[in-house]
């Protein structure tokens, strides 16, 4: 389900998983 709109890029966020398309990173979802 999520597989294809998570990414890892370490040129985003230094490495970090994001949402695709955007900076936003996974621990900010799943936190709030």
């Amino acid at each position: 389900m999520f597989e294809d709109r998570i990414i890892i890029d370490l040129e985003i966020r230094h490495g970090k998983p994001v949402i695709r398309g955007t900076r936003v990173p996974i621990d900010i979802i799943l936190g709030s």
